[in-house]
C-alpha cells in the first residue's frame, strides 16, 4: 500500500455529473461517493476497487456536492492480496477515519488497519496484526466496521456459520481482542464508555 495526496476529488469520483454546475444529468442514481457521517459534518468517502484503487474521504455540502479537495486519500497496491471484503467501509470517529484490510497468510488472517486524520493529511497510521486464533477457521468478513473513543470493531465469520464474535482492536494499546457475544450478529456498534 502506497500513501498519496490527490487534491482533486472530481478527478476520481465517478459522478454521474459531467459537469458539477449541471444538474439536469440525473439519469443514474449512483453518484459514485458513499457518504459517511462523522457527527456535526457531512463526509463523502471514495471507495476503491481493483480498477480505480484511489481511496478518500472529503465534505459534503447540504445538497450532496463533494468538496474540491480530499482531506486525506491513499492508493491501495497489490489489490488482489486482500479479502473482497477489504476497504469496503469507512468509519469517521472523533476526527479519524477508519479503513480495515484483511490478508489471508498460511496461519490464518491478519489485518492492516488504517487510520487518517481528516484535519490534518500528514497524521496518518497504519496499524498491522493478525487475528488471534481460537480454533476456528475464518470464512469471512463483515464489511462493516465502527470505531469508537479509538477502538475500532471487525466482525469476523467463522465455520460452522459461527457470527457470534466481534474483533475489538485498541488503537492506543495497538492490541487486540475477540469478544464472544453469544449471539448471532448481523450489525454492531461500538459504544465506549470511560
Amino acid at each position: 500500500m502506497s500513501r498519496g495526496f490527490y487534491n482533486e476529488p472530481g478527478d476520481y469520483l465517478r459522478s454521474s455529473y459531467a459537469n458539477r454546475n449541471q444538474t439536469t444529468e440525473l439519469d443514474k442514481p449512483d453518484i459514485g461517493f458513499a457518504l459517511v457521517s462523522g457527527g456535526d459534518t457531512l463526509y463523502g468517502a471514495k471507495l476503491p476497487s481493483e480498477s480505480d484503487p484511489i481511496t478518500g474521504v472529503f465534505t459534503v455540502d447540504q445538497m450532496g456536492q463533494p468538496a474540491d479537495q480530499y482531506l486525506t486519500a491513499f492508493e491501495i497496491t497489490d489489490w488482489n492480496t486482500y479479502h473482497g471484503n477489504s476497504w469496503r467501509n469507512v468509519v469517521i470517529e472523533d476526527g479519524i477515519a477508519y479503513w480495515v484490510g484483511f490478508i489471508e497468510g498460511r496461519t490464518g488472517y491478519s489485518v492492516e488497519l488504517l487510520a487518517a486524520s481528516v484535519t490534518d493529511p500528514y497524521d496518518f497510521t497504519v496499524y498491522e496484526f493478525d487475528i488471534t486464533s481460537i480454533g476456528k477457521e475464518i470464512t469471512g468478513f463483515n464489511s462493516t466496521i465502527d470505531a469508537d473513543g479509538g477502538y475500532v470493531l471487525i466482525k469476523p465469520f467463522y465455520e460452522g456459520e459461527d457470527r457470534s464474535k466481534v474483533l475489538v482492536y485498541d488503537t492506543a494499546q495497538q492490541s487486540a481482542e475477540i469478544f464472544d457475544t453469544g449471539f448471532y450478529i448481523t450489525d454492531a456498534q461500538l459504544l465506549y464508555l470511560d
